[in-house]
Formats: structure tokens, sequence, C-alpha cells
């Protein structure tokens, strides 16, 4: 009996290392791993991808939201405190109207601009000091509320400028004429009981602020004009 279970273990035995032999590996791959393309047969079929419905809802209701936001009224308030041009006065508007569109609206409504000739380039707004681009709409500057029934507002600080102010920037220098010397500021001013003779300290004098103002090859020619001048009047 001992022999048929000996045997039976062995049989066992060798069965279960045949079909260890017979099993193939499980493949261990890296994260990275990738099948070549040539070696697959066929690709699965590409779904589409199934639409978000709660995300749809809220594009759709911020769109609503952004297009009632246009048409609501809003109450515009503007304030300038810098004179001769202090006032303060109300708009109501639309959040589609833009900054320049307020501009326009304020010179139409205010007999004050339009009376002083103010234009729309002379006019500034600004909110905390920040002066607000003409293309902005008057929506993107207010926190609306869901209360319909409560009208929102804003205000501006106005700052008006002058049709005939001319920038710095725009000036430029007019050259002097070589022909009508300047007037010249004497340091020193002469005795008047010999204001008829200069001295030849003063007239040097004179000749280092010609020169001063003019190319040394002009200072002799304007000192020339001056002596003469001088001696005319004196004669």
């Amino acid at each position: 009996m001992s022999s048929t279970l000996v045997s039976s273990e062995d049989e066992f035995s060798q069965n279960l290392i045949n079909l260890l032999n017979l099993t193939v590996p499980i493949p261990k791959y890296n994260d990275d791993y990738s099948r070549d393309l040539k070696q697959v047969s066929s690709l699965g079929i590409t779904l589409a991808k199934i639409p978000n419905l709660n995300n749809f809802q809220f594009q759709k209701n911020s769109n609503e939201i952004s297009n009632n936001n246009q048409e609501r009224q809003i109450e515009v308030f503007f304030k300038s405190i810098k004179p001769p041009l202090k006032f303060t006065h109300k708009l109501n508007c639309t959040g589609s109207s833009t900054i320049y569109k307020l501009k326009e609206d304020l010179i139409n409504n205010l007999d004050l601009l339009k009376l002083n000739s103010i234009s729309i380039s002379c006019l500034k707004f600004l909110i905390k000091g920040k002066v607000i681009n003409d293309n902005v709409f008057l929506k993107d500057l207010i926190n609306f509320t869901n209360d319909e029934k409560k009208i929102p507002e804003i205000s501006f600080m106005v700052i008006v400028g002058n049709n005939s102010t001319v920038s710095s920037r725009d000036t430029t220098p007019i050259p002097m004429n070589l022909e009508d010397p300047p007037i010249i500021s004497l340091q020193q001013e002469p005795n008047t009981s010999n204001i008829n003779n200069l001295s030849e300290e003063l007239w040097a004098k004179i000749g280092n602020q010609v020169a001063s103002m003019y190319n040394t090859k002009d200072t002799s020619k304007i000192m020339e004009r001056l002596k003469k001048g001088w001696n005319s009047i004196q004669n």
C-alpha cells in the first residue's frame, strides 16, 4: 500500500513539473510601454466623447446672464471737481455702452461742456485713480447681482482738458533769427552818467552773452550790428 502511495506522489509531482514547464510566464512591462503599430492587427472603434450636460447647462446660463447684463439699465454718476468746469451729473445707460459712448452722451446732455466746446478727447474717466480706456464696456466694470430689481450703479471721476491745450511733446522750439538779435539782459547796469559811452568791459560782457547763445562765427556779426545800432541812437 505504501508503494502505491509513493507511486501516486511521484506521478503527481512529475505532472506538476511538466505543467509548470508548459506555463508561459506573464510578461512585465514598463509604465511607458507601447506596442509597435505594425504588430497591431486591428484598432478599436473610437467613440465620441459623451457631453457633460451639467457644463452645457452652465455655459448656457452664463451666456444668458451675459446677454441680460448688456441690456440692463445702469445708473452712471459723473463728478468733476477741477474748476472752472466743476459738475456732477447722472445718466442712465446700458451695459453694452462703451466709455467712448458715455463721453459722447455726457457732452450731449451737459450744457456746461457744450458751451465750452469740450470734445470727447478732452475727457478722461477715472475709477480709483485709474484711467479707463474708451473701448471698455460698461458691463465689464460692474459686479452684477442676481437681483434684477436692483439697478446697478457706478461712479466716475472726470478730468476735463482744454481743446486749446497743446502738449509739450507737440511743441517745437522756434529758431532765433540772426537778423533780429535778442534783448541782452546785462548783469551790471551801466552808470547813467556814462550811458552814452559803454566801456569795452561792458561790450565784452555783451559779447560773451551773445557767444553763449549763437555759434562763434556769428558772434562778431551780431556784435557789429549791436554797436552800429547803439551808435546810431547816440548820434
